[in-house]
């Protein structure tokens, strides 16, 4: 892992799972992710990657699902039979990848973009920003957690939400700043310091 990046929500779900791990901390700065050691497991040279008895895997939202499935008697995923659970799972699981972290890492470079007068994009990327905190607000009403009880899902949209939480506006979405202290007080998330301040 390196500091303040996606194997937060990995080492958060596996503190969640109980399960022991090796934590390998790995550095820019010394080359670590451009060896060729390292690019054999990881073509891009990102982190994080999962080796876990015969299986390698990187993606951090890919890893957060393999290893909710993998233990899923501890209820972090649902069960396989389950097809409604599971679509409402697999649905909130891509969404946290694809419209909310993607968003959101965007809106964090708007004042980046607008000084360079890229007006149309800006406005882009804030209206799709409110319509994905509009969907999590909406799915939240009447229900701690995004599926109902605490799943894989909340670690990856947690992770989300925290990069985007000291922007004026999450203030105006009460749910999911509730929603988002209630994870963070979590005490495997705690452990795993992802939304520690620098």
């Amino acid at each position: 892992m390196v500091p303040q990046d996606c194997s937060g929500k990995v080492r958060w779900l596996l503190r969640e799972l109980g399960v022991s791990f090796d934590d390998i901390k790995l550095s820019y700065e010394a080359g670590d992710l451009k060896s060729e050691a390292f690019l054999a497991k990881q073509p891009l040279g990102q982190v994080p990657v999962l080796e876990d008895e015969s299986v390698s895997i990187f993606e951090s939202h890919a890893i957060v699902m393999y290893l909710a499935d993998k233990y899923i008697e501890r209820g972090f995923a649902p069960a396989y039979f389950d097809l409604q659970a599971r679509a409402a799972y697999y649905q909130w699981s891509f969404f946290c990848t694809s419209s909310a972290e993607n968003f959101f890492l965007k809106i964090q470079r708007l004042p980046e973009m607008a000084a360079r007068n890229e007006k149309e994009w800006c406005e882009y990327v804030h209206d799709k920003t409110m319509k994905v905190m509009s969907a999590i607000e909406m799915q939240l009403a009447n229900r701690d957690y995004i599926l109902g009880a605490f799943s894989a899902v909340d670690v990856s949209l947690g992770y989300a939400l925290d990069r985007i939480c000291l922007e004026p506006f999450f203030q105006d979405f009460p749910r999911s700043v509730r929603y988002l202290q209630r994870l963070a007080s979590r005490e495997a998330c705690i452990k795993s310091e992802i939304f520690k301040r620098k």
